[in-house]
């Protein structure tokens, strides 16, 4: 009796469970780049606004400067600044758990997988699309 009650337990939490997304490997990211650069992540990081609210989470949407330090994959130029688009998920209001995205801060350097977007801007292409080598020093600002 205690192991049936055990199984339907167990199916009950499995069947509520979230599944993330795992980190793709670096040929998948670079599969889906436009571009690949090493880079630094400068200043200011901007909020573009609320994209999505539920009752899991706050989507924002921040813009920050990616200077260029050499290109990987695609056209790019060295020492060129590219505008960054990222998006951040807020779960402080619930205790949801669920989609991920890449999150850069100021000071940080790495490597970027990056898509191009129809505005000149570009955005990291997965979550594990941003391989930091140094972390940032700074945090994300508060979004209205």
């Amino acid at each position: 009796m205690k192991n049936i009650a055990l199984i339907v337990l167990c199916l009950v939490f499995i069947r509520s469970a979230w599944a993330l997304t795992p980190p793709w490997s670096d040929s998948m990211l670079e599969q889906d780049s436009d571009l690949v650069v090493e880079g630094e992540i400068g200043e200011p990081i901007l909020c573009l606004g609320l994209v999505d609210q539920n009752k899991c989470f706050d989507k924002k949407k921040f813009s920050v400067p990616l200077k260029v330090k050499k290109v990987i994959k695609g056209k790019g130029k060295k020492e060129e600044t590219l505008k960054l688009t990222f998006f951040y998920y807020d779960y402080s209001k619930s205790n949801c758990v669920g989609d991920q995205a890449a999150t850069v801060r100021s000071g940080e350097r790495g490597i970027y997988y990056l898509k191009k977007l129809g505005d000149g801007s570009y955005q990291i292409v997965h979550w594990s699309g941003a391989k930091v080598l140094k972390e940032g020093t700074k945090g994300i600002p508060k979004c209205p």
